[in-house]
C-alpha cells in the first residue's frame, strides 16, 4: 500500500473552485467560501469516522479548516495512492502544527534530553517544537491502514519539514493508555510530564510523549 498525505487546502480550494464552476451566479468570495465550508463538512463526515474519539471528529468537520487557512495548523487527508482515484476512501487524518512547549516543571535531567546540545538546562523554561496535534484513522470501512503508518508517515513529513527550518523535538499527547503509550514508545517517544486531564470529558487523561528527531535514524 502506498500512502500518501493530501493536504486539506488542496481538498478545499478544489471544492472552492467546483463551486465557481456550478454556481457563476455567485460572484461575493465570501458567499463561495460559505457554500465551500459547508460542502467540504458534509462531505468529511461522509467519508471519516474516528469511531468513539467525538471530539477529532468535530475538529474535522467544525474547526479544521479554521486552523488551516489561518495557518494555525497544517492539516492532511491520508488516501492509498494505488488506488484513491477510483476508491476516493481518505483512510486517516494528520495534523501538525507548530508550539512553544512550557518546561518549567520538568525535573532538571529531563530538560537537558530536551534541550538543543550546548544549551543550559537550569533556566530554561519554553522550548519550541512540531506537535503532532491529530493522528487518526477512519473506522467507516475495513481500513487496511495502521496506527504505526499513520504515525511512521507523520514523522517522514517532519523529518523533510526539519531539513528545511532546523529543530529537533516532537509532541504529542497520547490518550492514557498502555498500549498506545507503547506504540509511541516503539518510535522512540518517551513520556516527559505529568497526566493531562480532558477538560470535556474529565475520566480521559493524556500522557504527554516528546521525541528527540536527532536520536533517530529509520521509523520502521
Amino acid at each position: 500500500m502506498n500512502i500518501k498525505a493530501i493536504s486539506l487546502l488542496d481538498i478545499y480550494q478544489s471544492i472552492e473552485e467546483f463551486v465557481k464552476s456550478q454556481n457563476p451566479e455567485l460572484t461575493s468570495p465570501k458567499t463561495i467560501r460559505k457554500k465551500a465550508r459547508a460542502i467540504f463538512c458534509e462531505i468529511a463526515s461522509q467519508k471519516i469516522s474516528f469511531g468513539q474519539n467525538i471530539d477529532m471528529q468535530s475538529y474535522l468537520e467544525c474547526d479544521a479548516l479554521v486552523m488551516e487557512l489561518s495557518n494555525r495548523s497544517k492539516n492532511f487527508i491520508v488516501v492509498n495512492a494505488d488506488n484513491f482515484e477510483e476508491t476516493e476512501e481518505w483512510l486517516g487524518l494528520i495534523t501538525l502544527t507548530l508550539k512553544v512547549f512550557d518546561i518549567s516543571e520538568i525535573d532538571v535531567q529531563t530538560k537537558k534530553e530536551l534541550l538543543m546540545t550546548g544549551k543550559s538546562a537550569k533556566n530554561i523554561e519554553h522550548i519550541p517544537g512540531i506537535l503532532i496535534a491529530q493522528l487518526g484513522k477512519n473506522t467507516l470501512f475495513d481500513n487496511p491502514i495502521k496506527g504505526r503508518d499513520l504515525l511512521r508517515l507523520a514523522l517522514e513529513m517532519i523529518v523533510t519539514v526539519q531539513s528545511f527550518i532546523g529543530g529537533k523535538m516532537v509532541f504529542l499527547d497520547s490518550i492514557n493508555n498502555p498500549k498506545i503509550i507503547n506504540l509511541y514508545k516503539s518510535f522512540g517517544f518517551v513520556e516527559y510530564d505529568s497526566l493531562i486531564q480532558d477538560k470535556n470529558h474529565p475520566e480521559v487523561f493524556y500522557q504527554p510523549m516528546a521525541l528527540d528527531m536527532t536520536r533517530q535514524n529509520n521509523f520502521e
